[in-house]
């Protein structure tokens, strides 16, 4: 504004051809642009001559001092130096958005600039240096932030995980719209659970959503780029689908077992059934990638190989009812060939059907799919007296929210070998158990 009057001061003079008055300005305009030019400033400014390599021009934070000029290119790209008028985006669909994302990554850099003591002893590049030394990534949008996990989530190989993420993006996108990290807190939450409870969203999908974007956001608070004294979910819970019924009754379970079904399809879906039982509920993925050619498997499971806690390296002994199944599919790596060549989540799907078409043939009365099988295993360990820790352990569960003694006790491989044993041998013999879990149910009810 100081440099926009005096121009339009010796405009004037120029066009009054008072010569003698105009050179009075003239002096007086150096005399004072440089006792103005002798304190640093910091500002938003674009240039012709800084270009990216498509031609696109960056908004600039500018750093003045004395007669130096030091410049911080921002990630905010022009096509021209028309869209930019008195320090604003202008005349572009995105201005809005794009200059509420500007004013705060400028403010980041004027706080660290506001705090530099005795200023007047630094060059504009050492000034430059000391804004920008321990800059955070906190100025991104959030959505950038989340897309940029996602892609670290799929090099991981959790492709499944990445898409589920990428949907909740899309619910999120549609109830927010873009915000910067900073405007995460527990009013935007709220906000995101109530828009989705009025959209009719079932409880299972609120609470997936919920449980992805508290995921990331735990991220930015422990990555010190989103700073809160109330953590943004401390006021919303997080709703529970009702369990799926898909774990079997003992009298279901020997139905599958011991009948022999005709068909492919049915076969295929018998076997992975069972198997996937009898390796304590092991999903297909694990299954599929799993050397299972000796007595012992030793894996870690997928879902928890790239987690930073609760990783867990399951060991259980593979018993001939397991093997027997094995044997039809094994090849000589030791992994098994079920014979198509569909992509993983296509594969799941066929699998999945197959088992449905199980479930009408042999008149089961609860959904039939491939988590049947671990939550059945869980079902009749628990029916069993098997302790939680144990099942745990076979499940590949981690005990993180068990309670602190549980990271002093862990369980042995040994005690899961027992409880696979009494699993296994109660699917065979059943009648052997029934006195002990009826009574075992009636004091667990006189305790409820």
């Amino acid at each position: 504004m100081f440099n926009q009057r005096f121009s339009f001061l010796k405009i004037q003079f120029r066009i009054k051809k008072h010569k003698s008055a105009y050179i009075f300005a003239q002096n007086c305009i150096v005399e004072l642009c440089f006792d103005y030019s002798t304190m640093a400033t910091i500002r938003l400014t674009v240039l012709n001559s800084i270009k990216e390599n498509d031609g696109r021009l960056p908004v600039l934070v500018c750093i003045s001092q004395k007669k130096e000029r030091a410049y911080i290119k921002t990630e905010f790209l022009l096509d021209n130096i028309a869209e930019f008028d008195n320090g604003k985006v202008a005349y572009r669909k995105d201005a809005n958005i794009m200059n509420k994302r500007l004013e705060f990554v400028f403010s980041q850099y004027k706080d660290k600039f506001d705090s530099i003591e005795d200023m007047e002893y630094f060059s504009a590049l050492q000034i430059k240096q000391i804004i920008t030394s321990k800059e955070r990534p906190s100025y991104i949008s959030f959505l950038e932030f989340w897309k940029k996990r996602i892609n670290e989530i799929r090099e991981e190989g959790r492709e499944s995980y990445a898409k589920m993420n990428e949907e909740t993006i899309r619910v999120f996108t549609n109830a927010e719209g873009d915000v910067p990290i900073p405007a995460i807190n527990t009013i935007l939450i709220e906000h995101f659970r109530k828009w989705m409870v009025k959209k009719g969203y079932a409880n299972g999908n609120i609470g997936l959503r919920l449980t992805h974007l508290k995921a990331r956001t735990n991220e930015l608070i422990k990555a010190g780029i989103l700073r809160t004294d109330i953590h943004p979910f401390a006021y919303t819970k997080i709703p529970t689908a009702e369990p799926k019924e898909c774990d079997l009754t003992i009298e279901e379970f020997q139905r599958i077992r011991n009948t022999e079904v005709e068909g492919k399809r049915m076969n295929l879906g018998k076997d992975m059934l069972l198997l996937s039982f009898y390796l304590c509920g092991i999903n297909l993925k694990d299954l599929l990638s799993v050397n299972l050619s000796g007595d012992v498997l030793s894996f870690e499971r997928t879902k928890t190989m790239h987690a930073k806690t609760g990783k867990t390296t399951i060991t259980i002994p593979i018993h001939g009812e397991a093997k027997a199944i094995i044997d039809r599919y094994i090849n000589k790596k030791g992994f098994l060939d079920l014979g198509y060549s569909y992509t993983y989540s296509n594969l799941q799907k066929y699998i999945n059907l197959c088992m449905r078409e199980l479930k009408d043939h042999l008149d089961i009365k609860q959904t039939l799919c491939f988590y049947s099988a671990r939550k059945t295993f869980a079902q009749f360990a628990s029916e069993l007296g098997i302790p939680d820790g144990v099942i745990d352990y076979c499940l590949g569960h981690s005990d993180k929210s068990k309670g602190i003694i549980r990271y002093y006790t862990k369980v042995k491989q040994k005690q899961a070998e027992i409880a696979i044993n009494r699993v296994i041998d109660y699917v065979n013999n059943p009648e052997k158990y029934k006195d002990y879990i009826e009574m075992r149910a009636d004091i667990m009810m006189m305790k409820g």
